[in-house]
């Protein structure tokens, strides 16, 4: 919530919040870039302070966008980068404004083939999935609330993702 203060209080282009965000890149990468050089640094948990750091700039970002056309939003009370990023999208419409963005999926399954009340059940299951493994706490967190394991696969493989983070950063 401090980030979000610190966003609200000045302009988007406020030196102090731009450069939280640039720090968060420029550590993500500069992790990324060891990892990618030994094998044996390379595991899941040091890849997902990776992941971690790479998540919350975005947020920063996106939720700064927000602030910066909105200044009385509540976006405090999301970490989800795609509800973010489709209320940045409506703000901000156009290339002008588009970005490489990690962490999203770009479109729902292609259910067409599929019986309506499967598609329907297939949508709790995913939208509990995604519930029960929220991105914001995946990557921040070695376990649930529940102190198990999270979900489904994980895996982090750091020179493919430096490729990433170092689109995301241009």
């Amino acid at each position: 919530m401090e980030h979000v203060n610190r966003l609200r209080s000045c302009e988007f282009g406020c030196a102090r919040a731009v450069f939280d965000i640039f720090k968060r890149i420029s550590s993500a990468i500069r992790l990324c870039t060891v990892l990618a050089r030994s094998t044996k640094k390379a595991t899941y948990v040091r890849g997902s302070v990776v992941l971690y750091l790479a998540f919350h700039a975005t947020e920063l970002f996106l939720k700064g966008a927000i602030l910066k056309s909105v200044p009385e939003e509540n976006v405090g009370t999301t970490h989800n980068i795609g509800t973010l990023n489709n209320r940045y999208k409506n703000l901000y419409p156009g290339k002008k404004y588009m970005f490489y963005l990690l962490f999203i999926t770009s479109e729902e399954p292609d259910f067409s083939n599929i019986e309506p009340d499967k598609v329907k059940e297939y949508k709790i299951i995913i939208e509990k999935f995604e519930k029960d493994n929220p991105h914001d706490q995946k990557y921040r967190y070695p376990q649930n609330k529940e102190g198990q394991p999270w979900s489904g696969p994980n895996g982090f493989e750091p020179s493919s993702f430096l490729r990433e983070l170092k689109q995301l950063r241009e």
